[in-house]
């Protein structure tokens, strides 16, 4: 489906409908975040990028700045914590504490 850059916006990544939404003029990105249907359980609402469509320059959303005609909404993935590997991480240190302290018990005695 090929659209004219001027008179859509793009919303990408993590929105319940990505694709191109109409451009009206005044609106910002959480209008055609809405357009798209929304964000998706998975996105990571801090870290939303605009894309200019005239010159590509990456810029961070602000509330009610209207967005221009082909830029591109970015709304990324959120992180995933690894719960498992700070919890191992968290363990090994516990350990090394715990021998560091026999080793001193150990040489005062």
């Amino acid at each position: 489906m090929c659209h004219e850059k001027g008179k859509f916006i793009s919303v990408t990544g993590e929105v319940a409908n990505p694709g191109f939404q109409t451009f009206i003029a005044g609106n910002d990105y959480e209008y055609y975040i809405k357009m798209a249907g929304g964000y998706s359980d998975r996105a990571g609402r801090g870290n939303i990028s605009i894309v200019k469509g005239s010159g590509g320059e990456w810029k961070k959303p602000k509330k009610g700045r209207a967005l221009d005609a082909g830029d591109t909404i970015l709304v990324p993935e959120k992180k995933k914590h690894n719960y498992l590997g700070i919890f191992k991480d968290t363990a090994v240190f516990i350990g090394n504490l715990a021998t560091i302290y026999l080793v001193i018990r150990q040489a005062s005695q």
